[in-house]
């Protein structure tokens, strides 16, 4: 599976359509041994694109969507239910980035600090991103 990163959300120009239905087509037709993929937008983003690809490629595209506004996002609290990716608004995700860190601007929600999403690992602090997937490894078709 390789995606392509869509970081331009909302309605998109048909000139970056028909390069994203190309690089679909190259992927998945010559290519054996990938699956394409788009990161885009929950936001009239994916609906779009997988509109403008058709049925065949659409239902063979994965998406992987970010949606950071709370709701529906929980911000970087980690709760023991783990939301599924359709919760991001698009039905049909395979993925969903759910948090951003550092928080983004615009979001005021009990969700986000300015440091929860940060995790230590071996005396180091990075900020991190929280994503979901519907399988352990969204990467595999």
């Amino acid at each position: 599976m390789i995606y392509l990163d869509i970081e331009t959300g909302g309605t998109l120009p048909n000139n970056f359509l028909n390069y994203i239905k190309g690089w679909i087509d190259e992927i998945y037709y010559k290519t054996a041994e990938f699956y394409p993929g788009v990161y885009c937008s929950y936001y009239q983003t994916a609906d779009q694109i997988k509109n403008y690809i058709g049925s065949s490629l659409g239902s063979i595209t994965k998406f992987w969507v970010w949606n950071v506004n709370c709701p529906p996002s929980q911000g970087c609290n980690l709760n023991s239910t783990v939301p599924d990716p359709s919760g991001s608004g698009v039905s049909y995700a395979r993925a969903w980035q759910y948090a951003q860190s550092p928080k983004p601007s615009g979001i005021s929600c009990t969700g986000y600090s300015d440091t929860q999403c940060n995790k230590t690992y071996g005396g180091y602090t990075k900020s991190v991103d929280l994503d979901i997937a519907t399988s352990k490894d969204p990467s595999v078709y």
